[in-house]
């Protein structure tokens, strides 16, 4: 079971066991979210996957997070 993010040039495609499962795309706000779009089929999300999408939005997040934070304190 794999997860890959690809990187283009304004957003990550998320491929999970080597099928397209959504992006992770910047909002307006500066913030990267996911946006899912799994097979009908499919049902279910698992923990593994949810949580590699979460290590990945964090690790996008950091630096605007901290911008944020620091402009706001």
């Amino acid at each position: 079971m794999t997860i890959k993010f690809t990187k283009y040039v304004d957003r990550y495609e998320v491929d999970v066991n080597r099928v397209y499962s959504g992006t992770l795309e910047m909002k307006e706000d500066g913030y990267y979210d996911w946006y899912p779009s799994f097979p009908s089929t499919s049902g279910y999300i698992p923990s593994w996957v949810l949580r590699a999408i979460s290590d990945k939005l964090d690790e996008l997040n950091k630096d605007w997070d901290e911008q944020v934070e620091f402009d706001a304190g």
